[in-house]
């Protein structure tokens, strides 16, 4: 693992990037990582890190990262940082604070948000490490089974060590169905709603979907407090990040909205900032972490990446409803130079393309 991601860093990679709650990342030791995240720091590239736990665990879990980066030598970055499921709200305080320290104290960290209270992921990672254990075959397999299922269920009513447990954090009364083609109907309703209406148990409910799906369904996660989310907005180190998943269906409105809802929302009407450090975390910031250089600042050479938009207008209008609904004044989108959209026109140039350093 290590000679191949030295080579993809040689490459071009702009840094090591790990997902902690999902497998087979959740089997990985802080070890591993570590070893990992040390051939990053060779060539200067940071450790990325969705952290093992963003729930009740979640300052056990940014303890971790801290060890990683600093036993390594790596900077630190915690992807889309957040306190969720009621157990968790309010924990922003603390979390924030130990980074401020950090940074205080001469290590390189910082973090990034999306600007709403619910995330999004697949249904799949709703379920305890183990029922993976084997690949999506077998996770398959296990649903297909009675037995297994019951274990399924007391795992998520007790908990797994190390284990974020969504459900077990909220309810399926907060986890909403994006994308399943072969279940169109249940999209946009919970998983509570929709075993309700069949007279089934929720986790049989959940094994029917995956099954009848393949394992493909995305969801909707309605988890953090409005508190959190704006106090990790106005940390003067965190930047915006969609996280958006493209997919079909009801997909979070992330995807279409995060960046006219800081614009609009958080920064003129809620006014966390000012316009300029709402762009900077929006583009600059990202820029200078990840070493895109002649990209997030405007001058001459750069790259012509440029959004012309009137800033007492522009708003998002994406919403769980309606996700992909564009926003509101946004007047001009140049990429690479080339117009892609005019007077909220989406043009047919298709200038874009994979970036690397």
């Amino acid at each position: 693992m290590a000679e191949v991601l030295d080579a993809a860093l040689a490459a071009g990679a702009v840094g090591l990037s790990t997902g902690l709650i999902y497998t087979p990342g959740t089997y990985a030791s802080t070890a591993e990582v570590t070893a990992l995240a040390r051939v990053a720091a060779q060539h200067r590239k940071p450790y990325v890190t969705h952290l093992r736990d963003e729930m009740s665990g979640v300052e056990d879990a940014l303890k971790e990262a801290v060890a990683i980066a600093r036993d390594s030598g790596a900077a630190l970055h915690v992807s889309h940082h957040k306190t969720a499921g009621k157990y968790a709200w309010g924990r922003t305080e603390t979390t924030l604070a130990t980074l401020a320290e950090l940074r205080e104290s001469g290590m390189d960290v910082t973090c990034d948000v999306y600007p709403y209270t619910a995330g999004s992921t697949g249904l799949a990672a709703m379920l305890p490490p183990w029922a993976h254990d084997g690949g999506p075959a077998r996770l398959l397999d296990r649903l297909r089974d009675p037995a297994q299922r019951d274990l399924m269920r007391t795992a998520i009513r007790d908990g797994v060590p190390g284990w974020e447990n969504t459900v077990g954090n909220g309810g399926w009364d907060r986890i909403s169905v994006a994308c399943a083609r072969n279940h169109p109907h249940y999209q946009g309703r919970t998983i509570a709603e929709i075993a309700a209406s069949r007279g089934t148990d929720a986790l049989d409910l959940v094994a029917e979907l995956l099954v009848g799906e393949d394992g493909d369904v995305s969801i909707i996660s309605h988890s953090m407090c409005e508190d959190d989310v704006r106090r990790v907005l106005a940390a003067p180190f965190a930047m915006i990040g969609s996280d958006g998943v493209p997919k079909r269906g009801l997909p979070h409105p992330r995807w279409a909205g995060t960046f006219s809802r800081v614009l609009g929302h958080y920064s003129r009407e809620a006014g966390l900032f000012g316009l300029a450090e709402a762009v900077r975390k929006m583009t600059g910031a990202t820029a200078a972490r990840f070493g895109l250089a002649g990209r997030g600042v405007v001058h001459d050479g750069a790259h012509a990446d440029l959004v012309v938009f009137d800033p007492e207008r522009i708003a998002d209008r994406a919403t769980f409803e309606e996700p992909l609904a564009a926003p509101d004044g946004v007047r001009l989108v140049v990429v690479g130079g080339a117009m892609v959209v005019r007077d909220g026109e989406v043009l047919g140039a298709r200038p874009g393309r994979v970036l690397a350093c």
